[in-house]
């Protein structure tokens, strides 16, 4: 189980609410409400942050996760609008991250 959000703003998790999830959050922007992702992934997922892929110039959270004994690497990603564009994008990534040995 995993959920991968975007637009957080300063976004303070319940815990309580989830139990037996870790949540990993970036708020990068501390004026804007409309920035900032997370991920919250089940524990036995086993997530581990990644922070060596984070940016402080973009919302982004990485960690990796191991499924049947192989690792994966999820992020929620947040494309801010163009100022001339009246549509956003978000993605979830999610990839074998077997050749990201240095992580």
């Amino acid at each position: 189980h995993l959920l991968a959000v975007q637009e957080t703003g300063h976004w303070d998790p319940d815990y309580q609410l989830f139990a037996n999830y870790t949540i990993f959050v970036n708020t990068n922007s501390p004026t804007s409400l409309l920035s900032g992702v997370g991920l919250i992934v089940k524990n036995c997922l086993q997530p581990e942050p990644v922070k060596v892929l984070q940016s402080a110039d973009s919302d982004t959270i990485w960690c990796q996760i191991f499924v049947n004994g192989q690792r994966h690497l999820l992020g929620s990603i947040y494309c801010r609008p163009q100022s001339s564009s009246t549509t956003s994008s978000s993605s979830t990534v999610t990839s074998p991250s077997n050749d990201l040995s240095s992580i």
